[in-house]
């Protein structure tokens, strides 16, 4: 009795190479979407990184002292103007704040620049002398040549972070929208403080500087935008939001 029927048995390498191939492609894929899912985590982590520190900066002692002291002077210049112009009320008010505590810091950088104190020396080498004796009669006492500018320096020590943020955030080298939902505010309200005296240092002090926070202001400005505000091009010193506060 003989079979009919036979197996084609040359058929049957391709259809493992076929099948192989399938297996090899599903475990391609498979190994792709790992690797995507490990470098989206590891590119998680590092972006949580970066914002961690931003903040453990921000959040840093001396960066908390400088912002109690702004915090502060805003409140003296705030009693300041109510005292000087009690029909101001609201936005009004607050523009007024923001002129006067603009007006503050330009006076201050004058100072900053000009010394606290007219110098009598003939020589530079006098003045020299003067500065190291008054130093070594009590060298924890800031000098009178330098008290204007420690104070500067110490109300101003946040501006070097904003413009550091603002210019990885707009570079993109930061993702814009934690950096807006963590410190929107501190970016609106602070350009806001001090408009008067970013136009200040760009435009009127001993060197031309139109760069002076550029990329806080850029920053602050797509902000504004992203609330359906019009763009703010130049400070003003018409805005300001409350909200910046010790901690």
């Amino acid at each position: 009795m003989s079979c009919s029927w036979v197996f084609d048995w040359g058929s049957i390498p391709d259809w493992v190479v076929a099948g192989l191939a399938g297996l090899a492609a599903a475990i391609a894929w498979s190994q792709l979407r790992a690797a995507a899912r490990s470098a989206h985590d590891q590119a998680q982590i590092a972006r949580a990184s970066l914002i961690l520190q931003i903040d453990l900066d921000f959040e840093s002692p001396e960066m908390l002292e400088s912002r109690l002291a702004l915090r502060g002077l805003r409140n003296e210049i705030e009693s300041f103007v109510k005292t000087q112009n009690e029909s101001l009320h609201n936005s009004a008010l607050q523009d007024e704040i923001n002129n006067k505590l603009s007006q503050y810091m330009n006076i201050l950088w004058d100072d900053f620049r000009q010394a606290d104190k007219q110098v009598i020396a003939t020589q530079l080498r006098d003045l020299v002398d003067t500065h190291l004796k008054k130093i070594a009669s009590n060298p924890e006492e800031v000098q009178p040549h330098e008290k204007a500018g420690v104070h500067y320096q110490r109300l101003t020590k946040i501006f070097g972070w904003l413009e550091r943020v603002g210019h990885m955030a707009n570079e993109r080298l930061l993702p814009q929208q934690d950096i807006v939902a963590l410190y929107d505010f501190v970016f609106v309200e602070l350009v806001g403080w001090f408009e008067g005296h970013i136009k200040y240092r760009r435009e009127d002090g001993p060197l031309l500087n139109p760069d002076f926070l550029k990329q806080t202001t850029n920053f602050r400005d797509a902000i504004v935008r992203s609330r359906g505000a019009p763009k703010l091009v130049e400070p003003s010193a018409q805005s300001g939001v409350s909200g910046f506060g010790g901690g």
